[in-house]
């Protein structure tokens, strides 16, 4: 890209000591060229670039303006920080003092969430009463949406996992599978199972989805290689025997499972919970287990029919390596911790970190009142841009005056 730019530069600058030397009169070079040579690192040759874009523009401002607008706001996107406030549901703290330690308290989680998760983290400071964190734009600004995104999505987790059993057809019991979840026949649980598919198929358009019993209810699959087709399962939920065991019962590794050989995300008990956990176990032998988060099934993992007090969730990949990658991944999230209060993360606009004397900014001033709308559609649409824009129309103000 850069020796493409050196070219583009050289050629137009003969260009132009061609056309001044042969016949005095500005050459017709066109707009795109003359926006590439905006960014010369000659000063002289940006300048007749500015100056020919001027006198383009003044003539014939539809087809230099908007040009010079996509260009501006490719420099905005290459260098301005994505930025995003983090507001915490403080309702159930009363006293100035709590909230105050309460903000700084998730400001600081913030912190070790985006730096932990693996986002080169410019800033994140106290706001009032939320949480602002500036975050650095990736190098390829085509997955600039795609950045956006992720950084919406970490904070928004709550750092919740779950192990929640999943809930078949009833089936005779045995050594192997000792416990059947369903109390009922076949008939019951095919037409409950139906009638759930419908509700939850509808979820989104109707409302969201509320399961017809209290203990078990339809999850959401997160696609992946470890749920195949799945896009929901049938799940007991959290509490609906009395027992839960989630995150803070549990401490996440990684170790290869001792049947598929492949890697796996290893939970243990933390200190002190191992009846508690092994209870949980005891009460789900021989069913398969799923780690959830978030309202979405991760990771599938069937328990043995006397289970001891640990459990591997074997992770999949297309190759080896990308597996391991992926049980790591899951890892970290897990260790990542929950979010101190329930919290709403929206993404904020930052202002422009473009100067108003930049060439490309020097260009539209020198247009005049033909980049105006061009401009406040800009601001309009993009609030970030804002402070910049109105420094141009006091700059195009200055020139109609001069």
């Amino acid at each position: 890209m850069n020796g493409m730019r050196t070219l583009l530069h050289v050629s137009l600058g003969a260009v132009l000591a061609g056309a001044l030397l042969g016949c005095g009169e500005p050459a017709e070079v066109s707009p795109a060229l003359l926006v590439v040579q905006l960014g010369s690192s000659d000063a002289g040759q940006a300048e007749e670039a500015v100056r020919a874009l001027a006198r383009q523009g003044a003539a014939q401002p539809e087809r230099v303006v908007p040009l010079l607008i996509a260009a501006l706001v490719e420099q905005h996107e290459r260098h301005a920080a994505l930025a995003v406030r983090v507001t915490p549901d403080l309702s159930s703290i009363s006293g100035e003092e709590p909230r105050n330690e309460a903000i700084i308290t998730l400001t600081r989680a913030v912190q070790r969430r985006l730096e932990k998760a693996g986002f080169s983290v410019g800033q994140v400071r106290q706001e009032g009463q939320s949480a602002e964190a500036y975050v650095l734009p990736p190098a390829d600004p085509r997955l600039l949406s795609f950045a956006r995104d992720a950084l919406v999505a970490e904070l928004a987790r709550t750092g919740v996992f779950t192990l929640q059993a999943e809930v078949p057809a009833p089936f005779a019991t045995s050594p192997e599978r000792p416990v059947s979840p369903w109390q009922g026949d076949g008939a019951s649980y095919a037409a409950w199972l139906a009638e759930e598919q419908t509700r939850f198929a509808a979820a989104g358009r109707a409302g969201p989805y509320t399961p017809t019993r209290p203990d078990v209810g339809l999850v959401a699959v997160a696609p992946g290689p470890e749920t195949g087709s799945l896009t929901s399962v049938a799940l007991r939920l959290p509490g609906a025997d009395g027992l839960v065991v989630s995150d803070e019962d549990l401490s996440p590794g990684l170790r290869d499972d001792a049947v598929y050989g492949t890697p796996a995300l290893y939970l243990v008990p933390k200190s002190g919970r191992d009846e508690h956990v092994r209870a949980f176990f005891a009460a789900h032998a021989g069913l398969t287990l799923w780690l959830v988060a978030d309202g979405q099934a991760l990771l599938p993992a069937r328990l043995p029919g006397k289970p001891g007090v640990a459990i591997t969730f074997p992770v999949y990949g297309e190759t080896p390596s990308k597996a391991r990658a992926r049980a790591i991944s899951f890892a970290q999230r897990m260790t990542l911790g929950r979010h101190p209060f329930p919290v709403n993360v929206e993404l904020i606009a930052r202002p422009s970190v473009i100067d108003a004397g930049d060439a490309i900014c020097r260009a539209l001033v020198r247009i005049g009142p033909a980049s105006e709308p061009a401009l406040e559609a800009l601001a309009a649409k993009d609030a970030s841009f804002a402070p910049l824009v109105e420094k141009l129309r006091e700059g195009i103000l200055q020139t109609r005056t001069e």
